[in-house]
């Protein structure tokens, strides 16, 4: 079959049927009769993924790539994903810059599985990357689906120790601006009538960043994120019970991993547990 059908249609000047075979063959990489077969079909991939193809063979390749991701599960098995990583991740990268909805969408769950296999090709690049990301946070921030899957992948890259320090110094800046800004001036807000914003996410995502950081905590978190958690919590306690929550939340990750820290710091001449009480005690009595 692989070699009558799959193999001559790879080449062939019909685009829906490049990009499904692609999409199949990927979901079936460990039953490819040959390791030429395998460079075939990782080559045609990488072809495909250049800006300029058409749009069924885009799609059926970003498909692929996930499919021989997901299939691959042990790290041996990955090994031979890795020389075409070096042009997968790029190119996913390009693409997703020039994607909208459901393609985005797509773009965003290859590279963030991708980027698990290599993530020293993205450590290189982490300012480039982190810089990109956070702007299609900010971009999309009314599609709800496309902001979780940018912060899939930003989470991906929070597990990588060299780009650490890149999400600290490039993402996590925006976000305490998303999160002190007003409501009316939300990314997420697009009307008078929609009270939705984005503050709930960005504490989410600064949790997430804050428990997948190592102790000690670097003096972003304690310093600006871990107050301002605290003080959006508190004024919200009676408006916003997903504020309350994952404000909650992020208090507590900032507890857990840097308790020294935050009872040894001072806010206006509160030391942080003092300030933390106050919390425990607004959340007990919220009248």
């Amino acid at each position: 079959f692989y070699n009558t059908v799959v193999l001559p249609g790879l080449n062939v000047d019909k685009p829906y049927l490049r990009g499904r075979l692609i999409w199949m063959t990927g979901s079936y990489v460990k039953r490819l009769p040959s390791e030429e077969s395998l460079n075939t079909l990782l080559e045609v991939t990488c072809a495909a993924l250049k800006p300029g193809t058409p749009a069924p063979v885009m799609i059926g390749a970003m498909k692929g790539v996930y499919a021989m991701c997901a299939e691959l599960a042990e790290p041996e098995e990955k090994q031979v994903l890795h020389k075409s990583m070096e042009h997968i991740i790029p190119s996913l990268f390009d693409l997703a810059g020039n994607m909208e909805g459901d393609l985005l969408m797509l773009c965003l769950d290859s590279l963030r599985v991708s980027v698990s296999i290599r993530p020293d090709i993205v450590a290189v690049e982490a300012d480039k990357v982190n810089k990109f990301l956070v702007e299609l946070f900010v971009k999309h921030a009314s599609d709800t689906f496309v902001v979780s899957q940018v912060n899939d992948v930003l989470i991906t890259l929070a597990e990588i120790p060299e780009c650490r320090g890149s999400i600290q110094n490039n993402v996590v800046p925006v976000l305490m601006q998303i999160l002190k800004s007003p409501l009316s001036t939300s990314p997420k807000k697009q009307s008078e009538e929609d009270e939705e914003d984005m503050r709930t996410e960005v504490l989410d995502l600064l949790t997430t960043f804050i428990r997948k950081t190592p102790p000690p905590l670097p003096d972003v978190y304690i310093n600006e994120v871990f107050p301002a958690a605290m003080a959006l919590t508190i004024g919200c306690i009676k408006d916003s019970t997903a504020i309350l929550q994952s404000g909650g939340e992020c208090v507590r990750a900032c507890l857990a991993q840097g308790f020294q820290q935050v009872t040894t710091m001072n806010i206006n001449g509160v030391t942080g547990m003092e300030y933390t009480m106050q919390l425990i005690a607004r959340m007990l009595d919220r009248k």
